[in-house]
This record gives C-alpha cells, sequence and structure tokens, in this order.
C-alpha cells in the first residue's frame, strides 16, 4: 500500500520503498529483503530467560502494569531462590543448548540481591568465559548499597531504569510506599552506578501526566529530551503508557488529546532529525535510530520476543514474556518442562510464538506495517483480549516518527550524508551490543 508523505513523495509499506514524484517512480531506497517476517530464531539462536527474580516492589507506581510488580500472584514464595535459579537455568540450557542472555526483573529484583549473586557467582565457577550469557537488571534505582553496586560491576551488568521525564511527573506517579516522590533517589543512584562504569538505559514512559502539562509550540518536548540527555546514561527510549485507567490513558479517540498528542510526537522526530543533521548522534533513542535505520535499508523488524524470551516466576511456572504472568493460561510447570515440544503443547503460550503482527488487519493499513518496533503482544493482548488488535498510542507514534524520517531522507539526508551515516552505524553498532536491558 503506497502512503503520500508528501506532494511528490510516497512509502510503500509492503517493500518500505521510498518513491519520488508519481507511485511507481525509481525508487529511493536499496533492493527489498524478503517479504518473510524476520525471525527470531535463526542459525546459533539461544532463548533470553527473564527471571521475575521478586514479585514485590518498595515503589508503589501508580500505572504499573504488573500490580505493583506482584502480577496478582497470590503466593507467598516472593523471591526466586538459588536453587530455582540454578535448577531452571541448567533445564534451558540443555534444551535449547544454550541461554544467550539472562535479565534480572520484577517487581524490584534487588530485593532478591542475594540469591541473584549466589547464581551469578556459582554460573561463573561453573562455566568458561564463553560460555557464560549476557548480564541485565531491571530495576526501580532507589537500592543501589555498596555490595550492589560492586557485584553489578564485577559481572558488567546492564541496567534498565525508568525515569519519566520531568521531576513533577516523575514524582507525580513513581512514589514510594510512603507515598514519596523518587526522582531525587533514582537520579543519585544513577551516578553512582555510572561512577563505577555500569552502563545505565532509561525508559521514559509517557503518559496524561505530561499531556496535560504539554503545550504545542513552546518547545517542551525538546526540554524535557534535554534535561534526559545531561543525566549519564547510554540513552533512552520513550514509550507512551498503555492504560484504560482514565488518570493515566492517553485518549486517542478524544480530539484534543489526540491533536496535543501528535503534535507531542511531532516535536519528538523533529528534535532528534534536527540533532541528526548537526552530526549529534549521542544519546538517541535506539528506537528511533532502529527505526530509521530499517527504512534506510528496507529491514522488516523482527516482531517483538515473546514465546521466544521465556520468563520464569518464583513459582516456577514459565511464560512467554514477563508480561503474561499474570495470566496462567499462558504458563507451562517447571516441573513438566522437559522439552520445547511442553511449552508448545499449551496452546496459549503456542498462540504468541505465533502472533504475528503482519497478519494484523490494522497493521495492514499503517506506514510503519513493515518497519514497527512497538507492537507488543502481551500488552495488546492484555488491554485488547486478542493479538489481532493494536495499541492505538503506538501507532499514532510510529506513524509520525515514520512519516517524519521519509521526509528527511528525501529533503535533508543527501545534504549531510557524510556527516550522518557513519556516526549512525557506529552508534547502532555500540547500542546493540548492549541490547539486553532493552530486550526484557
Amino acid at each position: 500500500m503506497l502512503f503520500e508523505v508528501k506532494e511528490g513523495i510516497w512509502f510503500d509499506n509492503l517493500s518500505a520503498a521510498i518513491h519520488k514524484g508519481t507511485p511507481g517512480a525509481r525508487s529511493l531506497t536499496g533492493v527489498s529483503s524478503s517479504e518473510e517476517m524476520a525471525q527470531r530464531r535463526g542459525p546459533g539462536w539461544r532463548p533470553t530467560l527473564i527471571y521475575l527474580s521478586a514479585t514485590d516492589c518498595n515503589l508503589r507506581c501508580k500505572y504499573c502494569y504488573a500490580d505493583c510488580g506482584t502480577y496478582g500472584m497470590k503466593s507467598s514464595n516472593k523471591v526466586f531462590s538459588f536453587e530455582d535459579y540454578v535448577e531452571s537455568y541448567e533445564r534451558m540450557r540443555d534444551i535449547f543448548g544454550g541461554v544467550s542472555t539472562l535479565s534480572f526483573f520484577g517487581g524490584e529484583p534487588l530485593l532478591g540481591f542475594a540469591e541473584i549473586r549466589r547464581f551469578v557467582e556459582y554460573l561463573h565457577e561453573r562455566y568458561p568465559r564463553e560460555e557464560l550469557p549476557e548480564l541485565s537488571i531491571n530495576t526501580n534505582s532507589t537500592i543501589a548499597g555498596g555490595a550492589v553496586l560492586d557485584f553489578l560491576r564485577k559481572y558488567d551488568f546492564i541496567i534498565g531504569t525508568s525515569i519519566d521525564g520531568p521531576r513533577d511527573v516523575h514524582d507525580e506517579n513513581r512514589i514510594d510506599a510512603a507515598g514519596g516522590g523518587t526522582y531525587d533517589r533514582v537520579l543519585r543512584n544513577i551516578d553512582r552506578f555510572t561512577d563505577r562504569d555500569i552502563h545505565v538505559f532509561v525508559q521514559y514512559t509517557f503518559n496524561k501526566s505530561h499531556l496535560d502539562r504539554y503545550e504545542p509550540g513552546k518547545g517542551m518536548a525538546a526540554q524535557w529530551y534535554r534535561e534526559l540527555e545531561s543525566l549519564p546514561i547510554e540513552n533512552y527510549d520513550m514509550i507512551p503508557v498503555s492504560s484504560e485507567d482514565p488518570r493515566f490513558k492517553l485518549d486517542m479517540h478524544d480530539e484534543e488529546s489526540l491533536a496535543r498528542y501528535l503534535a507531542f510526537c511531532e516535536e519528538s522526530a523533529d528534535y532528534y532529525l534536527d540533532r541528526m543533521r548537526d552530526g549529534d548522534i549521542s544519546k538517541l533513542p535506539r528506537m528511533f535510530v532502529g527505526l530509521m535505520l530499517r527504512i534506510m535499508t528496507r529491514t522488516l523488524h523482527k516482531d517483538c520476543s515473546a514465546g521466544y524470551s521465556l520468563s520464569i516466576t518464583p513459582d516456577r511456572q514459565v511464560f512467554p514474556c514477563h508480561a503474561f504472568a499474570s495470566d496462567e493460561r499462558f504458563a507451562v510447570s517447571l516441573d513438566e518442562l522437559r522439552g520445547e515440544a511442553d511449552l508448545l503443547a499449551n496452546p496459549w503460550f503456542r498462540s504468541v510464538r505465533e502472533a504475528d503482527r503482519l497478519k494484523v488487519e490494522k497493521c495492514e493499513k499503517c506506514i510503519a506495517r513493515r518497519v514497527c518496533g512497538v507492537w507488543c503482544k502481551a500488552l495488546t493482548f492484555g488491554e485488547k483480549g486478542s493479538f489481532d488488535d493494536v495499541l492505538e498510542e503506538r501507532c499514532v507514534l510510529m506513524d509520525v516518527y515514520t512519516r517524519r524520517i521519509v521526509r528527511f531522507l528525501v529533503e535533508e539526508y543527501p545534504a549531510h550524508r557524510e556527516a550522518i551515516r557513519d556516526k549512525l552505524l557506529a552508534y547502532n553498532r555500540v547500542q546493540m551490543q548492549m541490547r539486553t536491558a532493552y530486550e526484557s
């Protein structure tokens, strides 16, 4: 399907080709890759294991999809034990011939720090370095004592954490058990992480609190991004919240909300592209850089990793992703797991692996169909009750980003090619090497 981005500029959502002039004119991009969905499971593939190290949390973030880290679980067993870490890891290693990455998740995983440390030390004592998985941890960055810092640095952990833009917005929603804000504490601990040369990646969850404050035309998005970029982090990604709670929801069916959100997305894209044009690639969001490179190379984006990554709870249940852990229908008991066939014998688990955005009717009519990087199986199913659907706030973001990038590639990139290309590729290469904090 062809989309007119601007008069004389067209984008084909099936081949990801840019056409200048009239439809069917010579493409500005290279040879199209296969129309087959890029597979998660290529030669040498090994799964990522996402451990729900603690189904508990010391914070009470208001829009937490995991119900303050509990995922709705009633079990008293809230912390992963050393013995279960070892058994589950060895089982998955035997089944799949290895494990590529370990991600410690929660809740707040560092509530189970003693067990994590014992497990990682065990791995390093048992296996040669070349057989060890990459390590990442997704933490709220409120726990950072000396022993934690020494451990994370010694074993080359990558940290994923959350900062929701300006202090007032963050502290309105990311609160501790006493109701107090956490922004200053998080920033202090990020400084402590980076003082130890620990790489930190930030997710910035954009929600109604941001939208209510945002005033189009005043440069507020750029100001918020500059504040984040001033921190000692590797980079950040801005992700719109997916929630039906009216306190946080980005209502794409309300004309005023949609218009303001569109303006925010447009300002965001223009800010990134202005920096890129000036040759400043540092800390640009990996999601945006990846989208641009896929459009430039006409590369089909791999789908969400759910069903290929595996998430394991303290109750010894294996899920296709941590975001499914609140729904027992998707679970396979570790006690019954002897091979990959046991995972796929659960029709709910199998349905996650088989879900494909290219088969989603709404995606077929989207400009970003081929290159989209924000379709999430778990959140879509959780909010819509089906894999054959989309999250509108993410679709709006991808539509704006794709259109802005296509125009930039036609109108401005040729004059700045040498200043941008090599830096862009080098930056993306580094981010891909440290992808574990994102892949979870």
